[in-house]
């Protein structure tokens, strides 16, 4: 094998391994009871100002650029439009991250159970 073709074959295998992470398998259904939880929410609202609220401000209104490494404002989640949000779709968000615009991926740090329990909450102030 030429030494040309082994470098392009090295170079498209070290490319392959730079896309997105896989789609998570986790449950995309909302536990039942969890949105109406109190409890649940209480607990989804820990983790955000614990972990969250430093981008997405403390009462998620953050509309601003937090920083150079963002590409765009934290979405703000008092708007009514994320009372429809799928809650499924902002699990996903959550454990995926959302690289496009320098949202971590939280599933290492966050159980599946806390990441429903931080829908929940999300859900609840919109």
């Amino acid at each position: 094998m030429s030494r040309r073709v082994l470098v392009l074959l090295t170079g498209i295998a070290l490319l392959s391994g730079c896309g997105s992470p896989p789609p998570d398998s986790s449950p995309r259904r909302m536990p039942e009871g969890t949105r109406e939880s109190a409890s649940a929410r209480a607990a989804g609202r820990d983790l955000f100002m614990q972990h969250c609220a430093r981008c997405h401000g403390t009462a998620m209104e953050n509309r601003r650029q937090v920083s150079d490494r963002f590409r765009s404002p934290a979405p703000d989640f008092t708007e009514p439009a994320y009372r429809r949000a799928d809650p499924g779709d902002l699990f996903q968000a959550i454990r995926q991250g959302r690289a496009g615009v320098g949202m971590p991926a939280w599933a290492p740090h966050f159980s599946e159970e806390q990441t429903w329990q931080l829908v929940a909450y999300l859900l609840s102030r919109s």
